[in-house]
């Protein structure tokens, strides 16, 4: 788990610090992490084999030394095929990049919360393959 990861900080070069859990790392915890929504698609792309993904509170966050997100192409397409946990993730941009970077998703729990447009997104891309579904009862995601 991470705790206020600033992704943001190890760009560019950040797969020199974390390519080296890609083989084996299966599941991440992100909470407050510090990041543009395509550097958190990035950053996700560093493990192959990624199958369960908890985002908690995230929040847009860009320094003055930010490079320009349009140079960051995605190292590989994780599986994601476990769990998917979002809390407070307004974020729908970074779904679609991941959508398709990774040719669609394959999640088969959803746990969500206060997540904007997301939904819709999310239930549409995993609608063969979700067997779990949590939705907080406050999120409009009926009128999308």
């Amino acid at each position: 788990m991470f705790r206020g990861l600033d992704i943001d900080r190890f760009i560019p070069g950040i797969e020199r610090y974390f390519e080296q859990f890609s083989p084996t790392l299966r599941s991440i915890t992100l909470w407050d992490p510090r990041c543009t929504p395509r550097q958190l698609s990035y950053f996700l792309s560093l493990f192959s084999n990624l199958d369960n993904v908890d985002i908690r509170r995230i929040r847009t966050y860009v320094s003055s030394a930010t490079i320009h997100d349009t140079g960051l192409v995605p190292f590989s397409a994780p599986k994601f095929r476990g769990r998917l946990t979002l809390h407070e993730f307004p974020w729908a941009g970074t779904l679609k990049d991941l959508i398709a970077s990774c040719g669609g998703l394959r999640f088969n729990y959803m746990d969500m919360k206060r997540v904007a447009d997301c939904a819709p997104i999310l239930l549409e891309a995993c609608a063969e393959t979700l067997e779990t579904l949590r939705l907080d009862a406050t999120d409009d995601v009926a009128s999308k």
